[in-house]
Order: structure tokens, then C-alpha cells, then sequence
């Protein structure tokens, strides 16, 4: 047992599980072996940077089942209860800028004080809130920090009172 043992038996579990989708090219574990066995990075050989990356792919990886089906029991899982979503705020105006000068400065809804949701924020978080709706989740309460573009947030997706803490 070498030094090559471990990035050998990564790069086998890699080259049974790994796959990218709708890439014809074959499989991850394939392609990181074939690179680090064949290509140079920096003088050294690309397997400790491909290892990095390898640990990192099951992030991407997709999993054996359909979307479909993971979508369905993650609806199914939803509309069961008893969970927690967060949402951070949606997209902001990144032409604003936030002045927070004094306590309560970060609770303005003046443009001029603290970014606003942009046009297409207000449109993801209705969106969002239409989503939850048509889909049938049950929302307990809505709560959310005392930043106006959070609060803004929401208020659009309209999943009832909104309580700022």
C-alpha cells in the first residue's frame, strides 16, 4: 500500500458512482483518472487538485433517482408539515447602497438609505409565494428580520401576516 492508494480507491468509488448528466462523454471518475494520469499541473501531477475536486463532486452529483420523483416526495415531504423554509431576501438594486448611520437605519424603505428590492425581486418573491400556494404547502407563520427588503420579501410572496423580528 503506496502513497497512490487512497486517490486509487477514491478514484474507483468515483469512476462506479459519478456521473454528469446529459454529458455524453462518460463518466467523472473516468475523466478525473484520465487527467491525473496524463496532465501536469504546476510540475506536479493534477491528482492532489483532481482529489479536491473529486471530494467536492458528490455537490453536484446528481442522484439515481428522476427528478421527478424527487420532486414529488419533496413535496409530499413539505406538504406533510412540520418544517422550517428560510429564504434569504430576493434580488436587491445594486445601484443603492446601504448607509446604515444609527439603530433602525437597516428597517428603511427609502432607496436613498438601504437597498431595495429590485423589479425582479418583487417578481421571484410572487413568484415564490404562488409556487408555495399552488403546490399546497402549509404555511404555519411567516416571520422575518426588520431589513425592509426582507420584510418586502415576504409580504410579496403573500403567505400571510408577517411578523419582524
Amino acid at each position: 500500500m503506496g502513497r497512490d492508494y487512497v486517490p486509487n480507491v477514491i478514484f474507483s468509488c468515483a469512476r462506479q458512482t459519478l456521473e454528469i448528466p446529459g454529458f455524453s462523454g462518460g463518466r467523472l471518475g473516468d475523466i478525473l483518472i484520465s487527467m491525473a494520469n496524463s496532465r501536469p499541473f504546476g510540475g506536479l501531477r493534477a491528482a492532489p487538485v483532481l482529489l479536491l475536486l473529486l471530494f467536492l463532486a458528490p455537490l453536484f452529483a446528481r442522484p439515481a433517482l428522476s427528478a421527478e420523483r424527487d420532486d414529488a416526495a419533496l413535496v409530499a415531504a413539505l406538504r406533510a408539515g412540520g418544517h422550517v423554509l428560510y429564504f434569504r431576501h430576493s434580488a436587491t438594486d445594486w445601484t443603492q447602497n446601504d448607509q446604515v448611520q444609527q439603530a433602525g437605519d437597516w428597517q428603511s424603505c427609502d432607496g436613498a438609505k438601504m437597498r431595495q428590492l429590485s423589479d425582479a425581486g418583487r417578481m421571484t418573491a410572487q413568484l415564490i409565494g404562488l409556487a408555495i400556494r399552488t403546490l399546497a404547502i402549509p404555511v404555519g407563520g411567516v416571520l422575518s428580520s426588520e431589513y425592509c427588503r426582507a420584510a418586502e420579501t415576504a409580504r410579496l410572496m403573500g403567505l400571510g401576516d408577517v411578523r419582524t423580528t
